[in-house]
């Protein structure tokens, strides 16, 4: 018979699928306290997504977007600053 003590072997149980499950039912319950205002969201994000792929720019924006684009920085902040309604900087 020997003196040493043997350590029993603890069994783990599976928490990733316990986790799992967890998270899926807090998922389905907030959904359901917000689903208002989900639908909401996705209402809003639908609007949006659909109007600005029929946008088309106005003169103000164009004139910003094409000074922006064929101005080096210099000139951009030393001459052009008058075509959008301020002085420079």
């Amino acid at each position: 018979m020997s003196n040493t003590a043997e350590t029993p072997t603890i069994i783990q149980p599976d928490v990733s699928a316990n986790r799992a499950t967890n998270l899926r039912k807090r998922l389905f319950t907030w959904f359901a306290e917000q689903r208002l205002h989900c639908i909401v969201f996705i209402a809003y994000v639908t609007v949006t997504v659909t109007v600005s792929c029929f946008h088309e720019p106005w003169f103000d924006e164009a004139q910003a977007w094409l000074i922006a684009r064929d101005c080096s920085w210099k000139e951009l902040l030393t001459v052009r600053t008058h075509y959008e309604g301020h002085p420079p900087l």
